[in-house]
């Protein structure tokens, strides 16, 4: 019997991502996003506020991720899985700072304040810089999450490498 339940509860595990995965959805499950399944878009345009789905590039981002344990494993860089983000600045943006707070265009982010420690006590470091965002890049950061590995720790990231979701379904 308990042989049963274990593989019921795999197909039914299996079938909530393979499913969606299939129909060109993603399913989240971190705590950057609300949890949910989400579909690629093909967007005409790019806007502040739309979600994206990416992999993690840069190496030394990759290695503090991987080493630390931040993200499960994947099929990105590292093994690691894709993230999920919100799209806060775009090209010609202007990046500020308040105190520990990202300011774009004048406009505080919510939830956006630098750690210097992560949830183990570990040192926090920034790539992010102020200035103008150049062309073809943009800072991804998690909007309901304020202790996510994200663009505060990790910079501005290829608008050509994010792929756009929205959100079919969220819990």
């Amino acid at each position: 019997m308990k042989k049963h339940n274990f593989l019921l509860v795999l197909a039914v595990i299996t079938g909530t991502i393979a499913l969606p995965v299939a129909f060109g959805c993603r399913v989240n499950i971190t705590s950057s996003m609300p949890l949910g399944i989400y579909h690629f878009i093909s967007p005409t345009s790019l806007h502040r506020g739309d979600i994206a789905i990416f992999c993690l590039k840069a190496e030394e981002a990759v290695r503090l991720a991987v080493s630390r344990k931040y993200l499960g494993s994947g099929r990105c860089p590292g093994r690691l899985p894709p993230l999920i983000k919100t799209v806060i600045a775009l090209p010609g943006d202007y990046i500020a700072f308040a105190g520990k707070e990202i300011v774009v265009n004048g406009k505080t982010i919510p939830n956006s304040t630098i750690q210097h420690t992560d949830s183990h006590g570990r040192q926090m470091t920034s790539d992010l810089k102020e200035g103008v965002v150049p062309a073809g890049k943009t800072l991804m950061l998690s909007t309901s999450n304020p202790k996510s590995f994200d663009g505060r720790y990790f910079g501005l990231i290829p608008l050509d490498d994010i792929q756009l979701v929205e959100p079919v379904i969220t819990f």
